[in-house]
């Protein structure tokens, strides 16, 4: 998956137990990242993106996180983290492999997703990806994110 390509279609339930599909938000710019519980940086991550959230609202843009966690696992990371932006359960990491995101089954890591983030364009193409080293900080992301957001609109 590459800057430019169309970014891939996905539907899956949210920490509610509602489908979520990434349609939803053609006209939207949308953030899709990993946000999973027990990885110290994406958890910071995700604290960074809440605390954000009103910023990313004000641009037009959504935050969806995803891992590879049940809807029950999300619901509690959810709750626990007080995040008002959904987080979409792929416990059988479709999603992920969609995203080159999922690990090989031997790896001693394939629970966890690789730490890649997306921004997906208003027309639903990729506009940017960062991985694990292309992000500075895992807690100051988001306004990266959103840098590249308003440079772009």
């Amino acid at each position: 998956l590459e800057v430019g390509n169309e970014a891939p279609k996905f539907s899956a339930l949210d920490q509610g137990g509602n489908t979520l599909s990434l349609v939803d938000f053609v006209g939207s710019w949308v953030f899709f990242g990993g946000i999973q519980k027990h990885q110290h940086l994406v958890e910071d991550q995700g604290q960074g993106l809440r605390d954000r959230a009103s910023e990313f609202s004000d641009l037009g843009a959504v935050i969806v996180g995803a891992s590879f966690d049940t809807v029950e696992e999300q619901k509690r990371f959810f709750d626990e983290q007080d995040f008002s932006f959904p987080l979409i359960a792929d416990p059988d990491r479709k999603i992920g492999e969609l995203y080159g995101v999922a690990r090989p089954s031997d790896d001693p890591a394939a629970a966890f997703a690789m730490r890649t983030s997306f921004l997906i364009s208003p027309e639903g193409l990729v506009a940017a990806i960062w991985n694990q080293d292309s992000i500075t900080d895992f807690q100051t992301h988001g306004d990266e994110v959103l840098s590249v957001i308003r440079s772009q609109s």
